[in-house]
This record gives C-alpha cells, structure tokens and sequence, in this order.
C-alpha cells in the first residue's frame, strides 16, 4: 500500500467535504432521523471512529438512498479506514454517486483521493482536474493536481497547478512545499529558495 498523500492528508482533506456535505444539499433529506444520523456521523469521523461513522451513514443511506450526501458520507467513512479493501470500497460508491449524478464535484474530488491514495495518479489527475473545471476556486483540488502532476514527472504544469492553489489559498502549505519541491527538480533553485 502506497503512502502517498498519507492518511493524515486524506482524513483532513475528506473531513472537510463530510463537515460541509453532511447535512443538506441536492436531495438532502429533511427526516430527523436522517439528519440526526449524519449529524453523529460527523461526530464519528470527528474522533476518528471511521467504523462506526460507516454504520451511521449507512443507516442514513438505507433511510434516504436518494440523498447524495449521506452515500459521500458513507464513502468518505470508509475510505478513511486501514482495512486492505477500504479505497476500493470508497471508489465504488463514489463512482456510483457518479453514475446517478454526473456534475457531482464532491465525489469526484473524494473519488480522486482514493485513485491518489492506491498510487495511479494519472487516473486521479483526471478526477481533480474535472473539479477544477466545475471550481476553478477550489484551491484543495488544484494542490492535489498538482501533487499528481509532479508524481508523474508533468513538472510544469505540477508547478502551473500548485502555484494556482497558492494563489487561491495562500494559507495552505502543502502546495508551497509542493512548488518548492518542483522548483528544485526543475534546478530552478533560486525561486525555490523563495519559498
């Protein structure tokens, strides 16, 4: 199993979508025990409890199969896990939450996560340059097309897509370190000093 971008990087960045997903959304569902399911979900993946997030989300699933984001939730729950079969478990339902709603960014940002986390970033460069396309603003997939660009020795444009998720965010290090990173294979050790 490969460790790129690591665990850590893949609870924060999923964690992200899970807190802003949960509770709403294109076929959201408005049934208290829904919402009060992904609520507690939430709470789970907050303490790392990825197996139990899992189970709360697939109740929620179970009770509104219709709302995209409790299936998110669900994938994200189990791409977060340790076991061997996890990232394909997670790629398989955010690939199906594809199926059913094509312009569904979240899941294609999620399932890029999981193509990056098993090693093909050319595949999961493809995913996140399709967020970009849909959110040109969204500074967390550019980082991570930039960080699959460079694993593929597409050095220029890894540089070209971390510097636009600097841009974006100038509070994010990682695509700082990424650039710096690039800098220094491209022996352009100047600019890289600068950051």
């Amino acid at each position: 199993m490969t460790s790129v971008p690591g665990r850590a990087s893949v609870f924060l960045a999923s964690l992200m979508l899970v807190l802003f997903s949960g509770c709403g959304g294109s076929s959201g569902s408005t049934d208290p025990r829904v919402l009060k399911l992904l609520n507690e979900g939430v709470g789970a993946m907050g303490i790392f409890d990825f197996s139990r997030a899992e189970q709360l989300f697939q109740e929620a699933v179970q009770l509104a199969p219709k709302n995209h984001y409790a299936r998110l939730d669900l994938g994200i729950s189990i791409l977060n896990q340790s076991e061997p079969d996890s990232q394909e478990r997670a790629l398989k339902i955010f690939k199906a939450a594809l199926a059913d709603r094509a312009r569904f960014p979240e899941a294609r940002y999620c399932a890029g996560l999981a193509d990056l986390y098993m090693g093909r970033p050319a595949r999961a460069a493809k995913r996140f340059e399709a967020v970009t396309q849909t959110n040109p603003e969204d500074a967390h997939a550019w980082f991570y097309l930039g960080q699959c660009q460079e694993l593929d020795s597409d050095l220029e444009d890894s540089l070209a897509s971390y510097m636009r998720s600097i841009e974006l965010d100038p509070m994010l290090r990682s695509p700082l370190l990424g650039a710096q990173r690039v800098l220094q294979r491209l022996s352009r050790e100047q600019e890289a000093a600068e950051y």
